[in-house]
């Protein structure tokens, strides 16, 4: 396995900007890798800086919709917590 720089992983996170569908898809891929492990529940985090409260409310009301349970840990060290059980 060839695991990319400092660099390059910086380069990435300061060109990153996220909205609705970038949740539900980081969503999806850690429900996904989860519930192969016989898991019912997990957690995604989501930085402030790059997801606003209004994109949050929209994801977890598409999440619900899905009759997932979510449950927003609104976080003080600048992070939106996503709690999901199904």
């Amino acid at each position: 396995m060839s695991m990319i720089d400092a660099k390059t992983a910086r380069g990435i996170s300061d060109s990153a900007s996220y909205g609705v569908e970038e949740i539900l898809r980081n969503v999806d891929a850690a429900v996904k890798s989860i519930a192969k492990s016989g898991i019912a529940h997990a957690e995604c985090t989501f930085s402030k800086e790059n997801v606003s409260k209004d994109e949050i409310t929209k994801a977890i009301a598409e999440i619900e919709a899905l009759s997932y349970s979510v449950h927003l840990k609104d976080e003080q060290n600048g992070f939106y917590k996503l709690a999901l059980s199904w």
